[in-house]
């Protein structure tokens, strides 16, 4: 049988994969194999979608974004607020310097990314 119809094996793992938590227990485990709680996981998330929308320009979001990331620095694991915080600010500068390199950007974006800067440095 030519190798490319062969059934392929799973490769095996150098560790046993962990049991499936349950209720508040529930995790996953990260890229780096940091178990990371879903409750934190989705406040990430919520974060991610509500810097973003500021990013662009979105208002309402932008006030929700001060609020919100006070409270995922309080309840969130410092490693994944300092990855957060690096995504975020590079977002920011690009979003700025694309305002300066084409002044027909939006200015409401330009300052968003000001102010979203401003609240990551506090």
């Amino acid at each position: 049988m030519p190798p490319a119809l062969q059934q392929r094996r799973p490769s095996p793992t150098k560790r046993p994969p962990r049991e499936a938590p349950t209720g508040a227990d529930v995790a996953v485990e990260g890229g780096n194999g940091r178990l990371i709680q879903a409750s934190d996981l989705a406040l990430l998330e919520e974060l991610d979608d509500v810097i973003f929308a500021a990013l662009a320009g979105d208002a309402p979001a932008l006030d929700r974004s001060a609020r919100l990331w006070r409270r995922v620095r309080s309840v969130a694991p410092t490693a994944l607020v300092e990855e957060s915080r690096e995504q975020y600010s590079r977002r920011a500068e690009e979003v700025c310097q694309r305002y300066l390199a084409e002044p027909n950007e939006t200015l409401a974006r330009a300052f968003a990314a000001a102010e979203v800067s401003a609240m990551l440095a506090e």
